[in-house]
């Protein structure tokens, strides 16, 4: 697009630097003011994390939270299947209150939410959108969804860049998902491990940076914004850090970097400090 310095732009990009909302709210109020504004349409995001460190419940808080905003959300499940990914958001939802999971249940059957645990479908990102009959239901259309979620990076190893099979299909796909967040101006978000060096450091230090992505270089090349996830108590059941996590932002295009804090409680739940 070709823009005149008439067209709003520069208002816009004031209010990001101001923090303004621009974007989708995560829900999570100190890191949209880091984001600069919330998720931008056309931006990927990759958020990383070592193993057990609350990567997909933290997705999970984040789908919720858009969710509860009318927001469509379309969530890639590559590690576990729809019924078992649900049943962690009824958890997280209801703390894993029994008492609470019809309540939960009932929230979420509101939600603008679709699920897709069938990892060739994702051909539906990498290649076109959408394949076969919707049945007519608006809700089962992928192509309009605000937001997408892919869980995660290292099992999409699967694809190929079909004009070039030998080509680096982590760079492909980074590259491929960066062209179709600007393609329909929509905020994807892709999960990634990071790798052991950061377990290896002779520093006590274990916060998470840009060189322990695996194969880092196609996701920061490609990314707008790569975000860490951190828990101190993690490595030091000690540490005066309990219950409170870390986003810490590594590489942000607009140029704002920065950490937020977030508590984390029971059964995986980020919130708000």
């Amino acid at each position: 697009m070709l823009y005149t310095m008439k067209d709003g732009i520069v208002d816009s990009a004031k209010e990001r630097l101001l923090g303004k909302m621009t974007g989708i709210s995560t829900g999570f109020h100190n890191l949209d003011q880091s984001l600069g504004g919330g998720l931008q349409k056309g931006f990927l995001y990759v958020f990383g994390g070592r193993p057990a460190m609350g990567k997909t419940s933290f997705a999970l808080c984040l789908t919720s939270n858009i969710c509860e905003q009318g927001k469509k959300v379309l969530y890639y499940s590559l590690e576990m299947n729809g019924e078992n990914l649900i049943k962690r958001l009824i958890m997280l939802e209801s703390m894993n209150d029994k008492s609470g999971y019809d309540d939960a249940v009932q929230k979420i059957k509101e939600y603008r939410l679709l699920v897709n645990d069938n990892p060739e479908t994702l051909v539906e990102v990498i290649g076109a959108y959408t394949e076969g009959d919707t049945g007519g239901d608006p809700e089962r259309d992928e192509d309009d969804a605000d937001l997408i979620i892919i869980d995660y990076l290292q099992l999409l190893r699967t694809f190929e860049d079909k004009n070039d099979p030998e080509h680096d299909k982590l760079e492909y796909i980074c590259r491929i998902l960066k062209e179709k967040a600007m393609e329909r101006q929509i905020p994807i978000i892709l999960l990634t491990n990071l790798s052991r060096t950061l377990e290896k450091r002779k520093i006590k230090n274990r916060r998470p940076l840009l060189c322990d992505l695996h194969e880092w270089d196609p996701a920061a090349v490609y990314a707008d914004v790569v975000m860490f996830l951190y828990r101190d108590e993690y490595y030091d059941p000690d540490t005066e850090l309990k219950s409170i996590a870390e986003v810490r932002i590594a590489k942000n295009v607009t140029g704002l970097g920065s950490e937020c804090r977030l508590a984390y409680i029971g059964y995986g739940r980020f919130c708000n400090m």
